[in-house]
């Protein structure tokens, strides 16, 4: 476990505390934009790559991905690490489908710096089914081979605006 600690604090993920142990360290508004800029271009690359290297069972895996973030939005269940869960088997079938391994690695890599913004974005009212939505939409153009879309729409779906980014900031600061 400290070794894990080590290394996330490494990467600016967690901070120490005197006497109060590692926490997840907090981005300053502008940074964590800055971060889901990096982030969109990584995801918009992945989608784009996979609209011409997805195979009939990507095909398959990514639609049901979307299928089961759109059917459990719609549920009306609490978003919570559930939701969170799904919307990650979303990407990574969007990363598989890429078949870039070092694109998909430098996207989660960012990914984990982001966890808890991309989390909490998702625990606010009606987002998960925004999400869900998108995720249709960007499956539809990667199965469409129509890679400018697919590109637009990630990269539209990654980006905080500024509403949902400060929405997200103060969720994360109320839970402090």
């Amino acid at each position: 476990i400290r070794e894990a600690l080590l290394i996330l604090e490494a990467e600016g993920i967690v901070e120490r505390r005197r006497r109060g142990g590692p926490i997840i360290a907090m981005l300053e508004y502008e940074t964590l934009v800055k971060w889901a800029e990096v982030m969109a271009e990584l995801e918009a690359t992945i989608a784009a790559l996979a609209c011409s290297r997805i195979n009939p069972d990507q095909a398959t895996a990514l639609m049901d991905a979307a299928q089961a973030c759109l059917d459990f939005a719609e549920s009306g269940k609490d978003p919570s690490h559930e939701y969170y869960q799904l919307n990650l088997n979303f990407h990574f079938a969007v990363h598989a489908a890429a078949g870039n391994e070092v694109l998909s690695d430098q996207a989660v890599s960012v990914g984990r710096r982001l966890f808890p913004y991309l989390a909490a974005r998702n625990e606010l009212p009606g987002q998960p089914l925004v999400t869900a939505k998108e995720h249709m939409e960007i499956a539809k153009a990667i199965l469409d081979a129509d890679a400018d879309r697919a590109r637009a729409l990630m990269i539209d779906h990654d980006v905080f605006s500024s509403r949902i980014g400060l929405a997200v900031m103060h969720a994360i600061r109320d839970r402090e």
